[in-house]
């Protein structure tokens, strides 16, 4: 990035910029950028917390409750499931900071004399605008510089083309879309699960609407239309669209979300695990192991969520997640805005400057346990030179009887 021409002429020429927003997957190489620009930056995300995340912006991670990112598990996960979320989070975090930052600062500090540790510009940031919405992911403690936005790249729906919407309106009972994202080739599925998938799709009243990569789709019934790329948002937003069998990736599950189209999730790889966890435990959806896919297992997972009562609930859900003061995108233009207006401003949490000592209150558990254990000791000492006079005087008394 550093070596491209337009880049460097973004500081050679010393343009002013009011605001850097720079994307916090998992590298800090834009911050960089933004620190030779001496320009305040709001960061951006298209997922839920990374580890690292949680100390920079000091935001408490609790394995008992808080799912990681990578790995299956919800809010109420079980033990060995807790045990692998805290190993997780601890290795990942001390990959980035040892490993991907180091490699990182190396290369931007080329360009760049005397640039701060990347950790302590990643701690100036001034917003983080986080791609999550407690509809899905439950209630979480947050500081006031990260600002829930997930939504803010759905668009206004636009009008489906004419062979697709025919398709569409034709189905007296529905229609399932299908999607498994753009990294996943629908055409890898083992062939064994393929047929699982196309056999139960086959028994189906509602027609399906499957993006496939591929030419041709062997063997496909009657009920199924094809092709490599399908317009998505416009395609749930289709009010005859009743489920969407997907892999949980977030920017599509809020998709589905947004326009109460309930999910038939199965998890392939990275977040989508923590997704599915999600989509579960908030209603909105099902899951499905690859591993687990039979006709059967898929048939009842459909029976669930095309259920009339499990539909309502969804649109429950969706019409609760738009009920909010702003939009997602409105609310992210808000908080960039004003970060612009106000760059001297900063709305840091104490919690991620304190030592990990004094956060974790262990000086005042010291105190408060120093206490009872010296009211003890102090105790024991006077029981046991009460006793050791007394029993010093009674033995004076026998040897004065005895003389």
């Amino acid at each position: 990035m550093m070596d491209d021409e337009e880049v460097q002429d973004l500081w050679k020429t010393k343009m002013k910029f009011d605001v850097a927003v720079v994307e916090q997957f998992n590298g800090d190489c834009a911050l960089g950028l933004a620190y030779i620009l001496n320009t305040p930056v709001i960061a951006l995300t298209s997922h839920l917390l990374m580890p690292y995340h949680y100390d920079r912006y000091g935001i408490s991670y609790n394995p008992s409750y808080i799912p990681f990112l990578l790995l299956e598990g919800s809010t109420e996960s079980t033990l060995m499931q807790r045990l692998a979320h805290t190993i997780s989070h601890i290795y990942m975090k001390f990959i980035y900071q040892y490993l991907t930052q180091r490699y990182e600062y190396k290369i931007i500090s080329k360009y760049v004399n005397n640039m701060p540790p990347l950790e302590e510009l990643g701690r100036n940031i001034k917003f983080l605008l986080l791609y999550n919405n407690m509809m899905l992911t439950g209630s979480n403690i947050l500081p006031a510089n990260v600002i829930e936005v997930g939504g803010y790249h759905v668009a206004k729906p636009q009008p489906l083309r004419d062979d697709l919407l025919k398709f569409i309106e034709e189905s007296e009972h529905g229609v399932i879309y299908i999607s498994f994202g753009s990294m996943l080739r629908t055409a890898s599925i083992p062939k064994d699960k393929m047929q699982a998938i196309l056999t139960a799709l086959a028994e189906l009243p509602q027609r399906v609407v499957w993006k496939w990569e591929a030419k041709s789709l062997p063997g496909k019934p009657k009920n199924i239309f094809v092709s490599k790329w399908l317009p998505q948002n416009d395609l749930l937003a289709h009010p005859n669209v009743t489920a969407f069998y997907s892999h949980c990736g977030m920017l599509g599950t809020t998709e589905a979300l947004y326009h109460g189209v309930p999910l038939v999730g199965m998890p392939m790889f990275a977040d989508q695990f923590r997704n599915a966890a999600a989509v579960e435990e908030s209603g909105f959806g099902v899951t499905i192991k690859l591993e687990n896919l039979t006709k059967d297992n898929l048939l009842k997972k459909f029976k669930t969520v095309l259920d009339p009562m499990f539909q309502a609930n969804v649109k429950l859900l969706s019409k609760a997640w738009h009920d909010r003061p702003k939009s997602a995108m409105d609310t992210a233009i808000h908080w960039t805005e004003f970060a612009a207006k106000y760059p001297t401003l900063t709305f840091r949490s104490p919690a991620a400057d304190v030592p990990l000592y004094q956060y974790l209150c262990l000086d005042i558990i010291f105190i408060l346990s120093i206490i009872p254990i010296t009211v003890i000791c102090v105790v024991a000492i006077i029981y046991k030179t009460y006793f050791k006079s007394k029993s010093k005087q009674k033995s004076i008394k026998k040897k004065d009887k005895n003389m």
